[in-house]
This record gives C-alpha cells, structure tokens and sequence, in this order.
C-alpha cells in the first residue's frame, strides 16, 4: 500500500508461490484473492525500466534446513502473458520448468499407478533420468536438498480426478504415509 503514486527504475517482488503470494489465509476466500491479485498489479505497475519476479522450487520448513517443502508456482505468474516475459539464463525455466503446464508422458500414470506411487508400493515402470541441477545466473550450482529430505517432494503426480499436482508434504511410512498434494486451481489434498 505504500507505494501507491511512486515509480521505481527496477522492481523485484519475491515469493511469488502459493501460500506467499497469495497467502495462505487468503486462498480460501475469493475476496482474499482479488485483493492480493491488485497488490501484485499495483506492485507491478510501479517498475518504471524493469520487473523481476522470483520463486522458490522449495522452501525451508521453519527455518530447518534438513526439511524442505516443495512450493507452486503463483497462480498470479500464469496470468501474466507468455510475451511479456523474458527468462533469466541460467533459472529453472531454462531447463524446462516452465509458468504453464504441457503434458509430459514422463508424469502421465493411470489412477492405479497414482495410488502405487503414493502408497510407495513396488514400481512397475521404470524411472526417468534425473535432471541435472541448474546453474544458477551467477554460475552456483543451485542448493540441493538436505540429506533427509524426501526424495517424494516436489514429484509430480496425476490424480484420475484432480489431474496433475505436485507432492508438497510427506508424512510417515509405507501403509501410513501420508502425501499433501497440490493441485493448480483445485488447492491442496491430503492422501492416505
């Protein structure tokens, strides 16, 4: 609110990720989003040469950097047209992560094989390649994931009714794990 009337050479506006921006007190209000959607509108319309908008892939839980939680991307980064937006050499966009999602075959399972990943059971298909870490702009390799970490964060995941979602939270082992998976426009969901 306080820059209303004020222009600035650059603007940067960080956390662009579901729960930061908009809140997570805000997601579930239809109010709450319109009012963050104008604040990111306001802040956007104060860069007077550039805007820079950045996200996390995953987040530090409290602080503790032996647990991380994967992040979405912003629903706001998806309104903002493909040909206003120019990629930064080096981000996660580069290499494939991409504002909006194309179907992927790598990430398209059957409802059964959705119910075996999340349950952990034995694989039936065989994994693809993991992806190498990108290069951040400065030429840093981009920060791993702590040693603990589940290897489950940040995967993405088909649900026969939800459709495409990204494992966000694990909890407990094999028969009682636990998955929170959030899905683009439908909100986060808890599997057993």
């Amino acid at each position: 609110h306080s820059t209303k009337g004020l222009e600035f050479d650059h603007v940067l506006l960080t956390g662009m990720e579901e729960g930061i921006c908009p809140h997570s007190r805000s997601i579930t209000e239809e109010k709450g989003i319109e009012e963050e959607r104008r604040l990111v509108y306001v802040g956007m319309t104060r860069a007077r040469q550039s805007l820079t908008l950045t996200r996390a892939v995953y987040r530090r839980v409290f602080g503790n950097e032996q647990q991380l939680r994967a992040s979405l991307a912003s629903r706001f980064l998806a309104e903002i047209p493909s040909a206003l937006v120019d990629t930064v050499p080096g981000s996660l966009a580069e290499i494939g992560e991409t504002r909006r999602y194309e179907p992927d075959p790598e990430y398209s399972y059957s409802p059964e094989e959705f119910l075996r990943r999340v349950r952990g059971g034995p694989k039936q298909a065989q994994a693809a390649p993991r992806r190498q870490p990108a290069q951040s702009s400065f030429g840093r390799p981009t920060a791993k994931r702590g040693a603990d970490a589940n290897p489950m964060l940040g995967r993405k995941v088909r649900h026969p009714s939800f459709g495409v979602g990204t494992i966000v939270g694990v909890e407990g082992d094999d028969e009682d794990r636990r998955l929170s998976v959030s899905f683009p426009g439908r909100g986060t969901k808890k599997f057993i």
